[in-house]
């Protein structure tokens, strides 16, 4: 299923986000797009249909053959998604969101139907194969124009120069999403990739939104002509999110272990300060989110591609060396390290594009954050030495920061709050 899912990923060239931040002949720029990514949709159906029986030899997994050439349907998700990026621009987020959500739950019960039944693996190809083209069929039924066939040089260069660094970082991407999995296996064992993964996936389930969110940041920032206001608009989402953010890092921090223990037992314990790493770079990386709507609007989509190239060299060849070393804890400090040499890099653009800077905005949030972190800890960690009520040790440090929390909230938006009580 992930050679399927690679060459899925192939087919998209992003052509929507292209279609959110165009003014004029919206239509004709759509009918492009469809043209483009149903021409290499059809190309790489026929080259999985093919190939795939050489390609499962080489992994070693040729009764699975079968699988990956029914899953090349699929492909043809992207180009027939792309009608989608006409309610977003237009901000009619339910329009764009309700087909995925339908077609989620068909599919979903179709599989469980399916699993019922016992047809095993196709269950799991059905719901994948049947959610893409329920999407696309409730799709098109409500969509007021259908992108048709269109051959246009001029656009096809020019969309295609927006676009082609975005389908490569989304390869890179799939590379490095996968490369630290398989260097902790590889190099550690099946245990301590339990760990890894456990580490990685608890902090990241606080990521879950963050995709929904910048779908809707992205066609706002594109409605908007004032470069200032975009500036803005970046600046204060930048600093909620780090505000947002800062409250559940500070709890991990001072607390992974015992959460770790109380929800998945003790013998994940050696899980905890991995977690606690990931913890951080989620923080940061919902933080640093938003320079993706402004790239994208900008059509600075190169230096998205630079920034992915940049991660995966550093994953790549520091992930190996420190996971070999340092084991789990050396492949999360070197997501943690990729992601703060990153920042001032992708910092130094947005300064020249919108003329603002990460330590303009976060300094505040930074600061409060450091101080929030240290009192905390130390406070759990006098009152763990001193009593014997674990309710005591965590509920009173967590009582002040919540209070303290919610003052500093107050404080730092104050104007806010006062014009909100003024109204009501």
């Amino acid at each position: 299923m992930m050679v399927a899912m690679f060459f899925q990923r192939i087919c998209n060239t992003n052509g929507d986000k292209y279609i959110i931040k165009e003014k004029n002949d919206i239509y004709k720029k759509l009918d492009s797009v469809f043209t483009i990514e149903f021409s290499i949709t059809l190309f790489f159906i026929g080259f999985v249909l093919l190939l795939a029986p050489f390609l499962m030899n080489l992994l070693d997994k040729p009764d699975q053959t079968i699988y990956v050439q029914v899953l090349t349907v699929s492909f043809l998700y992207s180009p027939f998604s792309k009608p989608i990026s006409l309610f977003e621009k237009d901000l009619s987020f339910f329009k764009a969101r309700y087909p995925k959500l339908v077609s989620q739950i068909a599919g979903g019960a179709i599989g469980i139907i399916m699993a019922i039944n016992d047809f095993g693996v196709w269950s799991l190809i059905t719901w994948k194969v049947s959610t893409f083209l329920l999407e696309n069929v409730i799709t098109w039924s409500i969509i007021e124009y259908r992108p048709r066939f269109r051959i246009d040089y001029a656009l096809i260069k020019e969309i295609t120069f927006y676009s082609w660094p975005l389908m490569a970082s989304g390869i890179l991407v799939f590379f490095y999403n996968h490369i630290d999995y398989y260097y902790v296996g590889r190099l550690l064992g099946e245990e301590q990739l339990g760990f890894y993964w456990l580490a990685f996936q608890s902090s990241h389930y606080f990521l879950s939104i963050k995709s929904s969110i910048i779908s809707v940041v992205f066609p706002s920032f594109a409605k908007i002509d004032n470069t200032h206001k975009v500036k803005l608009g970046f600046e204060v989402l930048t600093k909620t999110t780090m505000y947002i953010y800062m409250l559940p890092t500070i709890v991990v921090l001072a607390l992974g272990k015992d959460l770790i223990i109380l929800i998945f037992g003790s013998k994940w314990a050696p899980a905890t300060t991995a977690f606690q790493i990931f913890m951080l770079v989620t923080m940061l990386r919902a933080v640093t989110s938003f320079w993706d709507p402004v790239f994208l609007l900008f059509g600075k989509t190169k230096v998205l591609f630079t920034l992915t190239i940049f991660n995966s060299l550093i994953i790549s060849i520091l992930g190996y060396i420190f996971t070999i070393n340092f084991g789990i804890l050396g492949m999360s400090s070197t997501v943690l390290l990729t992601m703060l040499l990153i920042m001032p890099i992708a910092g130094a653009r947005l300064k020249e594009l919108i003329d603002t800077s990460y330590f303009h905005i976060l300094k505040k949030p930074i600061a409060y954050f450091v101080v929030l972190t240290a009192g905390y800890h130390t406070l759990y960690s006098i009152l763990s030495k001193h009593t014997q009520s674990t309710l005591i040790a965590i509920g009173l440090p967590s009582v002040l920061l919540i209070s303290i929390y919610a003052f500093v909230i107050f404080y730092e938006n104050k104007t806010i709050f006062r014009e909100l009580i003024r109204r009501l």
